[in-house]
């Protein structure tokens, strides 16, 4: 029962947790496309215009790679979020069970020197 009560804890961290990437991926997506877009528009421009608007496109790029990079490190923080959340209530119902065992141990004593007297 333990053990299912962690999976399930588990699998709803991970859904959280993949629920999260999945919107982080479709985020960095839509940047990405507006990025190109806007990418894209500047080096048709540029064809016709001079250098300055080829180092515009640059930045505007760099800009959306940083971009990208800091949400690809978001999605790492989240992961590591949801496995420690796992792991902190997989050690509580451990620490809960462990708890009921004691206290069951402490009954018996209990019983047992009742008896004794």
């Amino acid at each position: 029962a333990v053990a299912e009560e962690v999976r399930k804890i588990q699998d709803d961290v991970e859904s959280v947790a993949a629920e999260e990437r999945k919107r982080a991926a479709e985020d960095a997506a839509r940047r990405q496309a507006v990025a190109d877009q806007v990418a894209d528009e500047a080096i048709r421009r540029d064809a016709a215009k001079d250098e300055g608007h080829r180092k515009k496109a640059a930045e505007l790029r760099a800009r959306m790679d940083k971009i990208l990079e800091e949400e690809a490190e978001q999605e790492r923080r989240a992961t590591k979020l949801a496995a420690k959340v796992a792991a902190a209530a997989a050690d509580r119902l451990q620490l809960d069970e462990t708890t009921a065992a004691l206290e069951q141990r402490t009954r018996q004593f209990e019983e047992a020197a009742e008896l004794e007297l």
